[in-house]
């Protein structure tokens, strides 16, 4: 009985290795959990995976965390210098006020176009997550690549999830978003 035991160890290490060392299978990154806004315009964003990306949270009660640290949108510039892209993961729920300090905090940090992650209405193969995939908004005018460009306002109340939904809609149509506090 001792050996199967030990045979079974065994086999139970030998599968979990190489279940690591899989390279089609996508390295899980720490990170807060948000429910993110569905879109169907999104672009690819596998850098967004990468451990030193730059991933800025915000959950449904506009806590915001870098990575997994709390922090305030005023602590922000002073921790995302660099000409690193910069990820916005926040949940489709969260006051679209609380995401709007997020972006001012670093459009003032010198960001000029952060990709919004979006929830994807695509099914991976079981036991296969989707790599990440985002809007680009425009914080800063002069900063647009489209030939049309559409300005969002959108009230403080209003929830993350529709105003990304606003944003895919014009991404969709091959519009640039420029987004105005």
């Amino acid at each position: 009985m001792n050996n199967v035991c030990k045979a079974v160890s065994l086999a139970m290490a030998m599968g979990s290795m190489l279940v690591a060392q899989d390279p089609w299978r996508p390295v899980l990154r720490a990170g807060v959990s948000v429910e993110m806004a569905t879109t169907q315009h999104a672009v690819a964003a596998p850098q967004a995976d990468e451990e030193d990306a730059l991933v800025v949270a915000v959950t449904a009660k506009g806590r915001v965390y870098l990575g997994v640290t709390s922090l305030s949108p005023a602590e922000l510039p002073a921790k995302v210098r660099g000409g690193k892209q910069v990820y916005i993961k926040a949940d489709s729920r969260a006051p679209y006020a609380e995401v709007a300090k997020v972006l001012e905090a670093l459009r003032q940090a010198g960001f000029a176009a952060p990709l919004l992650l979006t929830g994807q209405k695509d099914t991976p193969e079981p036991g296969r997550p989707l790599p990440p995939r985002g809007l680009e908004v425009h914080l800063a005018p002069g900063a647009e690549t489209a030939a049309v460009e559409v300005r969002v306002r959108a009230a403080g109340s209003a929830a993350y999830g529709d105003v990304v939904r606003v944003i895919d809609a014009c991404r969709g149509a091959g519009a640039s978003v420029l987004l105005v506090p």
